[in-house]
């Protein structure tokens, strides 16, 4: 497969549709509140944003290459975050909105939080697509033993992912 495709699934172009979403929420969705905010608002989105700090810097640290693009990511990492849900960074963004819109609940944020939420699901799966295209059976393993976003509650125990047969 041609590393052409690769070049173009980056977040640069993912966050870029996700800006477009916030301007066309802001522009085009009328304003108002759907309920109160409450000091809940306030601590869930604090609770969030150390969360998504946490997942932030620990999956930089375990993959620091994930950020940049699938043709960047050289090797399938099951370790870390990314032994507990296959796109940590993706579901403490999503997860960050929706405590953004308890916190702020109006029509436009909540606008964006669903757009936010489509754009990444997709993305994630165009990803996946192109990871499964690239790494073969390691990644349909690796997917097989690590969820998508919403971790197992119970571990039933670690698949192992058979090692990558060296390239000819």
């Amino acid at each position: 497969m041609s590393t052409l495709k690769y070049r173009f699934v980056t977040p640069l172009l993912m966050w870029a549709i996700v800006i477009f979403g916030i301007f066309f929420s802001f522009a085009f969705v009328p304003p108002g509140e759907l309920f109160q905010a409450d000091i809940f608002g306030d601590v869930i989105l604090s609770v969030a944003l150390i969360y998504w700090l946490y997942m932030l810097l620990f999956a930089l640290r375990t993959h620091p290459r994930a950020p940049r693009s699938v043709h960047a990511v050289q090797q399938v990492i099951d370790e870390g975050p990314y032994a507990i849900v296959r796109h940590p960074m993706y579901v403490s963004d999503i997860l960050l909105m929706w405590c953004i819109f308890m916190w702020l609940p109006t029509y436009q944020i909540l606008a964006i939080a669903i757009w936010l939420s489509a754009v990444l699901l997709f993305w994630s799966a165009l990803e996946e697509r192109f990871l499964e295209e690239k790494f073969l059976e390691e990644y349909s393993d690796y997917k097989l033993s690590v969820p998508m976003f919403l971790p197992r509650l119970r571990r039933h125990g670690k698949r192992p992912i058979p090692p990558r047969p060296p390239e000819r």
